[in-house]
């Protein structure tokens, strides 16, 4: 895995960052990306199909949005229907 570690000066706690993380600084927008979080967020689990819904997106662009944070290891996706949540890291963001 890829990380960056950044070494704390008092004791030997290390934060490590998936590279793959910072592809996030080039393609946030405070648009369509970040309101699928929120409402993955908010919701627990829901399909693609609501996800459009409450956006009023196209599917097919949700599809692919939600699959720009699946890479980036933002939410999880599984099933038919495809059903979505969000992992670990997006709760600490979110939450902090």
């Amino acid at each position: 895995m890829n990380i960056i570690r950044i070494d704390l000066e008092y004791g030997s706690y290390s934060v490590e960052i998936p590279l793959k993380l910072l592809d996030l600084v080039e393609t946030w927008s405070p648009g369509i990306l970040k309101d699928i979080l929120e409402i993955v967020y908010e919701r627990g689990e829901v399909s693609i199909e609501d996800i459009a819904g409450y956006t009023g997106k196209d599917r097919t662009t949700i599809r692919r949005q939600v699959a720009k944070l699946a890479e980036l290891g933002l939410v999880e996706l599984s099933g038919r229907p495809i059903m979505v949540w969000v992992t670990e890291l997006t709760r600490i963001y979110i939450e902090e």
